[in-house]
């Protein structure tokens, strides 16, 4: 598959590990041949549902460091990550959080605010 890759897991072989190699969206199922209870039939083709993935660039934030005083703003910009409503239906968030909430505060829309002097980083969760 040109867009994702997939490997099955040496532990549990009903798991496979999918990844994304070019950004798109894709449609995934599995299938599987069973043999029918009793005789000696024809296989039967058993497949899973349709799964929904959507494959997106590194997600990268900029600038990669700031230095901010006590109660200066910045808007953090970001390149990359999933297309908002690229599948139908579906949301997707990025939440920010800062390490240490007494150095700086980040809100929903990426503004970073300084609140005191010290370091502290900032981590994201694709939701």
């Amino acid at each position: 598959m040109r867009g994702l890759s997939a490997e099955r897991d040496p532990l549990d072989n009903r798991k496979f590990l999918a990844k994304g190699q070019e950004p798109g969206n894709y449609q995934v199922s599995a299938f599987s041949f069973r043999q029918p209870s009793g005789a000696s039939g024809e296989k039967q083709r058993v497949t899973s549902e349709v799964l929904k993935i959507e494959v997106f660039p590194l997600l990268e934030i900029y600038p990669s460091s700031l230095l901010l005083t006590p109660s200066m703003k910045y808007t953090l910009q970001i390149v990359g990550g999933p297309i908002r409503g690229a599948i139908s239906g579906d949301s997707v968030e990025i939440k920010f959080e800062v390490e240490n909430k007494q150095v700086a505060s980040v809100d929903q829309h990426r503004e970073v605010t300084g609140l005191e002097i010290g370091d502290t980083n900032l981590y994201y969760e694709i939701i």
